[in-house]
């Protein structure tokens, strides 16, 4: 498929990433091409299966129970479970670094048992967020540096509002300036538990300034 979609577009080079050799943490499988198309668009192709599609759509509770489905009625368990557990790994990592079970659990709750949108960084990155994520949460999921400079965002190569909550397939783009800086106001337009923390992090070390 990906041969048939290169002889019709010609690809954008550096933009063609495999997550279905190497998935993403949380399990997101799928190969993402940006092409040229004939009238001089850029465009973003993806191509997955139908399972890939359902998980990166409906996120880790629809893996749950797709996973549950296919396990009761096959003989490979050992291989799906080995293959799939990626993403419990990470949430054990995410456990050690919080001290108190009951944030983590809220934390858990927060940022990951969400539908989740996949968006794209101008170098062709994948960046998975939970829905109704905005591009100060894209912006901290990248770096806290970034998050705490933004100044401006561009979807899809237009500026928009901070608060403009992101969708799948979105190309974004973050302006950072140096005397940019988070106020109060942030909070109402973040959703992940990431953005909250830094956000807060940030207001209480330059309280009076």
């Amino acid at each position: 498929i990906l041969g048939i979609v290169h002889s019709a577009w010609k690809p954008l080079p550096g933009r063609i990433k495999d997550y279905i050799a190497i998935p993403k943490p949380n399990g997101y499988q799928s190969i993402h091409s940006t092409v040229f198309t004939g009238d001089g668009e850029i465009v973003e192709i993806q191509i997955r299966t139908q399972q890939m599609h359902r998980e990166a759509e409906y996120g880790i509770a629809s893996h749950l129970a797709y996973k549950e489905k296919y396990l009761k009625h096959s003989t490979k368990q050992p291989v799906v479970v080995k293959k799939q557990l990626g993403w419990i790994q990470e949430l054990l990592r995410w456990q050690k670094e919080v001290s108190e079970s009951g944030v983590f659990l809220k934390d858990l709750k927060m940022d990951f048992f969400k539908f989740r949108v996949f968006v794209f960084t101008p170098k062709g990155d994948v960046v998975d967020l939970p829905s109704d994520s905005t591009p100060i949460d894209f912006a901290y999921a990248i770096h806290s540096d970034i998050g705490n400079h933004t100044a401006e965002a561009k979807i899809n190569r237009k500026m928009t509002a901070l608060k403009t909550k992101l969708k799948s397939g979105d190309l974004v783009e973050i302006i950072t300036k140096k005397k940019a800086c988070p106020t109060r106001k942030w909070l109402d337009y973040t959703e992940t538990n990431l953005a909250h923390r830094q956000i807060h992090l940030y207001l209480q070390k330059n309280q009076g300034r």
